[in-house]
């Protein structure tokens, strides 16, 4: 499926237009302004299928990783243990309402020439813009001058377009410090395990009617009221709809039976990401 990316809008026209590299040059070294309207680069949309599949299987000495997600109803496939995380998180975060690794590639033109890039993940966060991201381990990893130049013309097609670029490190991902990442680590990877848990119509109803006050409250709180007289199976619960986006929390914190947990708005409107 091919969208052209122009303007604030995206321009549902002909899908078989390709950029024209001198038209392109042009605006780029400023003889010619962009108007609205003008094309300046294209969006295909990758359906992780035939020769347009997003991650190469064979040759390559990132881990590959591939999920189902509860949250998009649609595969999550991607590589190396950074985006794997960042995917995870994605999929736990009650404020992130859509999501999808490695959507798209990007053809467009920098002064060096015509280029293709396919961005590592794009998400739409529940009271923010739609983020296009760049997973990179350090700030080492784009010191090539023509790579940042690259990079910065991404950021220009996907600023037209209403959205914002932004590249993480892993530290920005896993946390800062040694402590902050192993229970950032620990809180997601059990909360993610707890994505597919069934639930009883009778601990729906409880959850939804404490969460449907709209006030804070603690996890033993919560705990108690969806598995009365069960800890173990109440915790289990408690992740589950931390997984489900219906509650959210500090997970850079330990989990306790005084541990905050804050209801979330259900998000009505509309998904941006899906061209």
């Amino acid at each position: 499926m091919v969208r052209n990316a122009i303007n604030l809008i995206p321009d549902r026209t002909d899908p078989a237009y390709r950029p024209s590299p001198r038209a392109l040059r042009r605006i780029l070294c400023g003889e010619a302004p962009i108007r609205y309207g003008d094309r300046i680069a294209r969006i295909t949309v990758l359906e992780h299928g035939g020769h347009r599949r997003p991650v190469i299987h064979r040759g390559s000495k990132h881990s590959r990783f591939r999920f189902t997600s509860r949250k998009t109803g649609l595969t999550q496939l991607g590589e190396g243990r950074i985006e794997e995380f960042c995917a995870y998180r994605c999929e736990t975060d009650g404020d992130v309402v859509d999501y999808q690794c490695h959507p798209f590639e990007i053809e467009t033109i920098c002064p060096d020439g015509p280029f293709s890039y396919r961005p590592d993940l794009v998400l739409q966060r529940r009271d923010g813009p739609v983020e296009l991201i760049e997973l990179k381990r350090t700030p080492d990893d784009i010191d090539d001058p023509e790579y940042r130049e690259r990079l910065a013309t991404i950021r220009e097609v996907v600023r037209r377009v209403g959205w914002r670029f932004r590249i993480l490190y892993a530290a920005d991902v896993y946390g800062e410090t040694d402590e902050i990442r192993r229970q950032r680590l620990r809180n997601v990877e059990s909360i993610f395990g707890h994505r597919s848990l069934k639930l009883s119509a009778n601990e729906l109803r409880t959850a939804q009617r404490l969460v449907g006050r709209g006030s804070a409250m603690t996890w033993r709180v919560l705990r108690d009221a969806v598995a009365p007289g069960d800890p173990l199976a109440g915790n289990d619960v408690v992740e589950s709809l931390l997984a489900r986006g219906v509650i959210v929390t500090d997970v850079d914190l330990p989990f306790h039976h005084k541990t905050v947990l804050e209801p979330v708005r259900p998000f009505r409107g509309p998904s941006l990401i899906r061209l």
